[in-house]
């Protein structure tokens, strides 16, 4: 509410940090606010996810929302990731990690349901010793009813080859999609 003296703040994934100045004059000369942003920088090898979340579908009521607990969505190699998706109550949840070289495994078996009907995650974390510190992606893709192919996937393809085939899938299984996206930044 920039009436109140607080600027609009937004969180953006790009794998162009500079198109943000941009956004942010156009913004500032249209709404007369200047906006913040919490920007993150993805590797252009996990385009392909952020592409894959733009299909979602605007008609669900309540999003579903990746929340890490983890503080700063900061993880160390070797510790536990923790968070939830929020807002996937009644619903079937398949959930993705990206990593910054654009690999795609499946963490489905990580996440448990929760009394008001979230879903729970704790996933190890690690990094190949010596390995530098990199932000990987968690996919979160909510529907009414599985979608028995997302359990087929196997790990090791990157986003480029799996978001195409995440969407036909959906497709096909004419369900209502709501995904969520959420970068952490882990570290050795």
């Amino acid at each position: 509410d920039s009436a109140a003296g607080s600027a609009p703040q937004f969180a953006a994934l790009t794998a162009q940090p500079d198109s943000v100045a941009a956004l942010t004059t156009e913004f500032t000369t249209k709404f007369s606010a200047t906006p913040k942003f919490d920007v993150r920088a993805v590797a252009k090898t996990q385009c392909a996810a952020l592409e894959f979340a733009t299909i979602r579908d605007a008609q669900v009521e309540k999003p579903a929302t990746i929340v890490i607990e983890t503080e700063g969505g900061l993880a160390k190699g070797g510790a536990v990731l923790r968070g939830s998706v929020s807002g996937s109550a009644g619903r079937s949840t398949a959930l993705f990690i990206i990593s910054a070289s654009g690999g795609v495994a499946q963490l489905g078996s990580y996440l448990r349901p929760v009394t008001q009907g979230d879903a729970q995650f704790d996933i190890p974390v690690t990094l190949a010793p010596g390995g530098a510190a990199s932000q990987p992606l968690l996919l979160a893709v909510t529907t009414d009813k599985p979608v028995a192919a997302f359990a087929t996937l196997p790990d090791g393809f990157t986003a480029d080859t799996v978001m195409p085939r995440l969407a036909l899938w959906l497709q096909q299984s004419q369900q209502k999609a709501d995904i969520s996206v959420q970068a952490f930044r882990l570290e050795p």
